[in-house]
């Protein structure tokens, strides 16, 4: 099963959505994400205190503080982003293979399904359009 999206699908984001990925996401240490041109891995090593990851470079081994990197979500962040923006199939009209997505991170009751093989693929067809569609 498929855990993370792809740096071939943040590039599916017009710039709006790029930006309103970047300002909904909230380093965390352990995150995976993608630098700017979408050609290399990393992975969050700490933050510091302008909230900026220390990223590690996995193919060199190279280590830099960045707000340049778009994460590569998991399941668990897009669901999360899903439950933040109060998303559910209730109150979303738009075209996405998830046939049943109800949200409630307050009540910790998520119940998802979905048309497609990957549960990830389904879900990030979701987070796409409310980031450009939506404020976030």
């Amino acid at each position: 099963m498929k855990q993370h999206i792809t740096a071939e699908q943040i590039n599916e984001l017009s710039e709006q959505g790029k930006k309103a990925l970047l300002t909904w996401w909230k380093p965390k240490v352990g995150d995976l994400c993608t630098d700017l041109d979408l050609e290399l891995k990393s992975i969050v090593l700490d933050i510091n205190d302008k909230g900026e990851p220390f990223i590690h470079d996995l193919p060199d081994g190279d280590y830099e503080w960045s707000d340049c990197y778009y994460p590569l979500l998991s399941i668990g962040q897009m669901i999360a982003f899903l439950g933040d923006q109060k998303v559910d199939s209730k109150n979303f009209k738009g075209n996405i293979p998830v046939s049943r997505l109800i949200c409630d991170a307050e009540a910790n009751h998520i119940v998802i399904a979905w048309n497609d093989t990957e549960l990830s693929d389904a879900l990030w067809q979701a987070v796409k359009e409310v980031l450009e569609k939506h404020d976030v």
